[in-house]
């Protein structure tokens, strides 16, 4: 047993004769272990380069997906800015279009003390989904969100924006229908030049120190500077009170009114005819005002609206 051998027969497929060799039973064990040495480490080459072969097709085929997808993505985010900008252009001559026809404004609630996100506002027209549009770049940050979803407010935009159109073309009817409503419309400032101090909105009462309401808006003004009717009205009060000191009211329609405070003197008398422009007073520091300035309020019915948004000079 010891010197037991093992012979191996090399025969080819011709008419060469067959070799023959004879080995050891030592060295066909350590020929044995060494095929299947190689054997293995041909079988884990391979894996290996099948592993990396289908990684890299992986990943070449994922950079690809990804670039398709930012390409994608991009060119909706150029479309969703674009309607972002549309719908503020729609929206701000929606506004002036609305104040030139002396339509009731859609809301004037007062301004909330937090700022509010930029961005798109919150329309009514998803009030029922309880949800705003945002952009292109939030969406982005939101694992969540994919291409699909991108399209769909897109596509909400674009319905929104079409919706303000509409709407716009609405009072630009109702403005050739009624060419008047345009001189009943307080869109003058009634200090020339005047610069808003103190704005319309909820804030800090300086005398108490309580959060109160700001009802119009404080123009700053020179001692004795006219005071302008911000449109075609009739006086419909002069007077004084502690709060305003001397001033006036003027109606410019059944639900429209403006007054004027703080003046020095008024120049009118009750049931004057007014015309836009017209110097109905002269600007002072009576009543509580901090300086000499105007104040100025705009109601529509019993509700103040916001004297900027009438401002178009």
């Amino acid at each position: 047993m010891k010197n037991k051998k093992y012979t191996v027969l090399v025969s080819a497929n011709t008419n060469e004769a067959t070799k023959t060799f004879t080995l050891s039973a030592s060295k066909f064990k350590i020929l044995l272990a060494f095929s299947v040495l190689v054997s293995g480490l041909l079988c884990a080459f391979l894996v290996d380069y099948f592993q990396l072969l289908y990684s890299s097709t992986r990943a070449q085929r994922l950079q690809v997906e990804n670039t398709i997808y930012k390409q994608k993505f991009y060119e909706l985010e150029g479309k969703l800015d674009k309607l972002n900008q549309s719908l503020d252009r729609v929206e701000s001559f929606s506004s002036k279009l609305r104040v030139l026809a002396n339509l009731q404004p859609n809301s004037e609630e007062p301004e909330p003390k937090k700022k509010k996100k930029e961005g798109f506002k919150d329309w009514s027209f998803f009030k029922k989904t309880n949800k705003q549009l945002v952009t292109a770049k939030e969406i982005y940050r939101e694992a969540d969100r994919d291409i699909s979803s991108l399209s769909l407010e897109v596509d909400q935009t674009l319905t929104q924006s079409e919706l303000k159109a509409v709407e716009i073309e609405k009072i630009l009817t109702d403005v050739e229908n009624s060419p008047s409503l345009i001189n009943t419309t307080p869109t003058k400032n009634p200090i020339s030049g005047g610069v808003i101090v103190n704005e319309f909105g909820y804030k800090t009462n300086a005398l108490t120190g309580k959060p109160s309401f700001h009802q119009g808006v404080d123009i700053a003004a020179t001692h004795g500077q006219d005071v302008l009717a911000t449109a075609d009205g009739r006086v419909e009060y002069v007077g004084y009170n502690k709060n305003l000191g001397n001033y006036v009211v003027v109606s410019h329609s059944p639900s429209l009114k403006t007054k004027y405070g703080y003046l020095a003197e008024a120049n009118v008398k009750l049931d004057y005819l007014v015309k836009r422009g017209d110097v109905i007073a002269t600007a002072g520091n009576t009543g509580q005002a901090d300086d000499h300035q105007l104040y100025y309020e705009i109601k529509w019915g019993d509700v103040p609206v916001n004297p900027q948004r009438y401002m178009l000079d």
